[in-house]
This record gives C-alpha cells, sequence and structure tokens, in this order.
C-alpha cells in the first residue's frame, strides 16, 4: 500500500514513466525489507508483493493482441513500453538487495 501511495504521489512531481516506477519500486522494496526486519518473515515473499501491482500486464497483453491483430507497429510500441518498465522494475528491486541486503 505505501508503494502504490508513494509512486501516486510521484507521478504528479516526475512526470517520467520509467524513472517513477524505477524510485516507486526502490522505496518499496525499502519499505519491504524494513517490514521484513521488524516482522521477521521472508524478506523476498514481502518485495514480490510490493512489486506486483506495478507489474505490466494490461500493456503487454495488449501488445499481444495488437500484434495478432496485425498492427505491428503499435503492438512493438507497447510491447517495448511494457519490457522497459519490467526493467525498471526489476532495476528499482535489484537496487535495494545490493545496497542493503549483499
Amino acid at each position: 500500500m505505501f508503494l502504490i501511495l508513494f509512486y501516486l504521489l510521484l507521478w504528479n512531481f516526475v512526470q517520467v514513466p520509467f524513472l517513477s516506477e524505477y524510485i516507486g519500486t526502490f522505496v518499496g522494496g525499502l519499505s519491504g525489507f524494513a517490514l521484513s526486519l521488524l516482522i521477521g518473515e521472508n524478506l523476498h515473499l514481502i518485495m514480490i508483493g510490493a512489486v506486483v501491482p506495478l507489474v505490466p500486464g494490461i500493456a503487454i497483453t495488449n501488445a499481444i493482441r495488437d500484434l495478432l491483430a496485425k498492427h505491428y507497429i503499435s503492438g512493438s510500441i507497447r510491447a517495448l513500453e511494457g519490457i522497459l518498465i519490467a526493467a525498471s522494475l526489476g532495476a528499482g528491486i535489484t537496487t535495494v538487495y545490493y545496497l542493503f541486503i549483499i
């Protein structure tokens, strides 16, 4: 919940889509790390649960639908956008792992 609220606040100030996903996921990873230190539960499950709401499932689904409908340009652009969003999510969580866990 903290990740989504921070992401929405950040989106109002920073209109760069991939940067806001990266920073939002980084903050979500930090809050998951802090929560795992307080509770003592499995860190990996907490971080996965924090990132799942930002996964671009609809963008990738629409990209596949466009490609199957022979709209190659819009399908390719949507697929690239979904891949870049997923990469920024992965980079945010990876940064938290390298800075605080490893």
